[in-house]
């Protein structure tokens, strides 16, 4: 009996997760973080690592091309041994594939072949942690992973579904210095995303979403003038206390909110001392989050 004849488990080095369909199509269609720049629309994660933690549940953690404006990790469920690590070296490629599969999908790697199994159809592609992580990128996709990690180890994250039930966000810098959230507040997706999309008010191209806290108000501004700016009041019932700001960010916020649901919350960062503007983190249920670096003037 030659090797391939043998199931998925008795292959020895066989990485293998079972996942639904819809649920990996979800995930890539997040974590490729589409945005709009000078009226074009790119994603700005190409390529990237999925790993299982044994326990259910399989997450993708991945900075943004630049390697610094943005940071995120999202997940979905998923059957996989702890460690299991899956490299997916061209998301969209991937997504094509995916069109033509459905129900619970068996994405296994082995010997730099990626296979796709649902029912009694199979389909096998090239792939590699060591591909590159964007196309003309100097690093390879499992070195950006590891970068992607040691950053995301800066955010401590507990959602008020915890146990703990305190809902705490901290950010901890490279010297030490620990930083809590400036203000936070608690958004209904869907309400934040019909926020968001105004920035495409007649086919305008713009990226910029700007964040005011003031008079006990909380609104998101969106476009411009010409074809329409369009200010929305996200919150009207914060307390006094909680101080007054503007932010700007970039950062495709239309894109990838329109594929979550649910509570999220907006948490600020004031990282003015660093010279580097205040920073948004928007965490979504147990363990995903999208960072967001502030647009600093000059």
């Amino acid at each position: 009996m030659r090797q391939s004849d043998l199931p998925d488990e008795l292959v020895i080095g066989v990485i293998e997760m079972k996942i639904q369909t819809s649920a990996l199509k979800g995930l890539l269609d997040r974590t490729q973080r589409k945005h709009t720049v000078a009226g074009a629309t790119n994603p700005q994660v190409v390529a990237c690592m999925i790993r299982g933690d044994g326990q259910g549940t399989a997450s993708v953690t991945s900075l943004v091309k630049d390697g610094v404006t943005s940071l995120s990790r999202f997940s979905c469920d998923a059957e996989s041994p702890t460690g299991c690590a899956i490299p997916i070296p061209d998301i969209e490629r991937i997504k094509g594939a995916l069109k033509f599969h459905g129900g619970l999908l068996t994405l296994s790697f082995h010997h730099g072949k990626l296979r796709l199994k649902s029912g009694a159809k199979s389909t096998t592609l090239l792939a590699s942690e060591n591909a590159k992580a964007f196309p003309h990128s100097p690093h390879s996709l499992g070195e950006w992973e590891r970068r992607s990690m040691e950053q995301a180890n800066s955010i401590t994250y507990h959602s008020s579904s915890f146990p703990s039930g305190d809902g705490t966000v901290l950010y901890t810098t490279k010297n030490g210095t620990k930083i809590n959230p400036m203000f936070s507040a608690e958004i209904d997706a869907v309400e934040l995303f019909e926020a968001v999309r105004c920035v495409n008010m007649n086919s305008q191209k713009s990226n910029t979403f700007t964040f005011t806290l003031k008079d006990r108000v909380l609104s998101l501004t969106v476009g411009g003038d010409l074809k329409g700016a369009t200010t929305t009041v996200l919150r009207d019932d914060i307390p006094l206390n909680d101080g007054s700001f503007e932010a700007a960010y970039h950062g495709g916020l239309n894109h990838v909110l329109q594929h979550l649901n649910g509570s999220l919350t907006l948490n600020f960062l004031d990282f003015r001392s660093f010279n580097q503007g205040i920073a948004m983190l928007i965490t979504h249920g147990e363990r995903d989050f999208i960072y967001q670096a502030g647009i600093v003037d000059g």
